[in-house]
């Protein structure tokens, strides 16, 4: 009697190969899967989608020059982005500047923890009338965008 007109014949050739070629279907659909999560994750490591510019803008009571920048810091991550707003208000209320109420300082915070840009005003002795003010500010700023349209952000 010949191989093939066996029991083990037919087992392995009904049952035992097509068991076989479904696993390796799901295992070659697996690393396929795995290959395209790997390839999503570098890209969002290699280039961020988003950037932060954290800046202080002057008042006209402060500086002549009203709008100017006085500091600038750019990041692409969202924690950096936080912790130097975090730092600039700490500065501005050890010099007697204060948002007006908390409810902006924690509206700023939470805009900035969803990727939009905010600001927050300080006013000194914590008058919302201060001639002495100046803002906190963090835009978020595309990074998909065409380089035209990142330019225009510019001018």
């Amino acid at each position: 009697m010949s191989f093939e007109n066996t029991q083990y014949a037919r087992d392995y050739f009904q049952c035992q190969i097509p068991t076989i070629i479904r696993t390796l279907k799901q295992i070659a659909a697996n690393q396929e899967k795995q290959i395209e999560l790997q390839q999503q994750a570098l890209q969002a490591i290699v280039a961020p989608q988003k950037a932060f510019v954290c800046r202080e803008e002057n008042s006209a009571a402060l500086y002549s020059d009203a709008g100017n920048i006085n500091q600038l810091f750019v990041t692409t991550s969202p924690g950096e982005a936080i912790s130097w707003a975090q730092k600039a208000l700490c500065i501005a209320k050890k010099g007697d500047f204060h948002p007006y109420s908390p409810e902006d300082e924690s509206d700023f915070f939470a805009k900035i923890a969803d990727f939009k840009g905010s600001s927050v005003w300080v006013y000194k002795s914590k008058k919302e009338d201060a001639r002495e003010n100046y803002g906190i500010c963090i835009d978020v700023v595309d990074l998909t965008q065409s380089c035209q349209q990142l330019r225009h952000l510019f001018e």
